[in-house]
C-alpha cells in the first residue's frame, strides 16, 4: 500500500504539488493525469527517488520513503520514463528485457530459467518475440518502447511506474500494454501508477483515476466520472463522450471549435 499525506514540491520555484493526498491500495492500477505541468511525471519522480526536495509524508511498503536506502529503493520502485533513457544500443531485445530482474541479483549471479521464461513470457504478450535477437540500435521507436515496459516489468517491484507508456503506441500496441499491465497487477499483487495525459488509455487500463490541478487531487473516481463536463473543466476541451458498445468505456470525442 501507498500512502501520500500532506506531500509538497517546488519546481524551478514555482510550486507544483501543494499539500496533495493520496491512497494506493496493493494490486491498484491508478492512473494520474491533470493538465500540463500539473505534476504527473513530478509525482512519479518523488515516489521513485529520483527528486528529492519536497515536504510532507509517503509511507510506501510500511515504511516513510526517506527511510528507505536508495539501494533498496530501486528494488522496491522502478520507473519507466522515456525522457533521458539510458540503453545500450548494441544490447539486444531480449537482453534488454531480461536485463530488468537484474536489480534482484549481484553481477555474480547469473540469469536463472525462470528468470528466461519469465522475459519470454513478456515479450509474447508485447509481440516482441519476432526482435528477439535484433539489437536496439536497429528496431522501431515502438518496439524500442515495448521493450521499456517490458523491462520494467521484469524488475518485479512492489511499485511500478509508468509515465506515459502509450505514447508513440498504434491501437494494437497500446491494447497490448494495458493487458500486460492488467494481468501483471493482478497476479503478482503489485502497485501500478501510471501517469498520462491519454484519458481513453486510463480508462481501458486504471481501476482509478486521479486529477491533479493546483497541486492537489482535485477529483478521483473510476471512468464513470469521465464526462463532457470533466473535460472542459480539467482541460477546456469541448468533447462529446460516448460509451463503447462492447467494454461500455467511455470514448473521448474532440469537438473542434
Amino acid at each position: 500500500m501507498l500512502k501520500i499525506n500532506n506531500l509538497s514540491c517546488e519546481l524551478n520555484k514555482r510550486k507544483v504539488l501543494d499539500g496533495m493526498k493520496l491512497d494506493v491500495q496493493v494490486s491498484e492500477i491508478l492512473g494520474v493525469t491533470g493538465g500540463p505541468c500539473s505534476g504527473k511525471s513530478l509525482l512519479l519522480n518523488i515516489l521513485s527517488g529520483k527528486y528529492l526536495k519536497y515536504s510532507g509524508e509517503i509511507i510506501t511498503g510500511g515504511r516513510e520513503l526517506r527511510s528507505i536506502p536508495a539501494k533498496e529503493l530501486t528494488e522496491l520502485a522502478s520507473l519507466c520514463s522515456f525522457q533521458n533513457r539510458r540503453y545500450s544500443p548494441e544490447s539486444t531485445v531480449f537482453d534488454a528485457v531480461i536485463s530488468g530482474s537484474r536489480i534482484r541479483k549481484s553481477i555474480f549471479n547469473p540469469y536463472t530459467d525462470a528468470d528466461r521464461e519469465t522475459a519470454e513470457k513478456y515479450m509474447d504478450q508485447l509481440r516482441l518475440t519476432p526482435y528477439s535477437g535484433e539489437r536496439l540500435k536497429n528496431v522501431s521507436e515502438s518496439i524500442l518502447h515495448n521493450t521499456f515496459i517490458a523491462s520494467t516489468v521484469m524488475t518485479g517491484c512492489s511499485m511500478l511506474m509508468f509515465d506515459s507508456p502509450e505514447a508513440g503506441s498504434g491501437y494494437r500496441q497500446r491494447a497490448d500494454i494495458a493487458a500486460l499491465l492488467k494481468k501483471y497487477a493482478a497476479s503478482a499483487e503489485k502497485t501500478i501508477l501510471i501517469a498520462s495525459s491519454d484519458l481513453n488509455f486510463l480508462a481501458a487500463t486504471s481501476d482509478r483515476i486521479i486529477v491533479i490541478e493546483n497541486g492537489k487531487t482535485a477529483a478521483e473516481g473510476t471512468s464513470e466520472m469521465i464526462d463532457e463536463k470533466f473535460m472542459k473543466r480539467f482541460f477546456n476541451i469541448e468533447s462529446m463522450i460516448s460509451r463503447n458498445v462492447v467494454t461500455t468505456l467511455p470514448e473521448i470525442h474532440i469537438i473542434e471549435s
